[in-house]
């Protein structure tokens, strides 16, 4: 009987523009921002690499 209620919960850092309001007016202190792993980058391979015309 009580599976009814649901608490969202969304990424760690993410924040809404209530949440930017009420840091603003100093009710809420600043979030941190969310996490942003770096970009990804294929490492370099021997055999993708082109071969000599010679």
């Amino acid at each position: 009987m009580g599976d009814y209620h649901y608490i969202y919960k969304d990424l760690d850092g993410a924040s809404t523009q209530w949440d930017y309001i009420q840091a603003k007016l100093g009710n809420l202190p600043p979030k941190k921002p969310a996490f942003k792993p770096p970009p990804f980058s294929p490492a370099e391979d021997e055999a993708s690499l082109p071969k000599d015309k010679s």
